[in-house]
């Protein structure tokens, strides 16, 4: 069974690469966390 792999640079750069996505997806979602927590004290009426 071949798993897509053919050398070393292959594996790190695809592992890299869901690092940052995973990253950037984590980034957003506390930042979306954070606007969802504090956004009703900051309303003035």
């Amino acid at each position: 069974m071949e798993n897509g792999f053919h050398v070393l640079q292959d594996f790190t750069s695809f592992i890299k690469g869901s690092g940052y996505l995973s990253a950037a997806f984590l980034l957003l979602f506390l930042v979306a966390l954070w606007i969802f927590l504090t956004g009703e004290d900051n309303r003035r009426e």
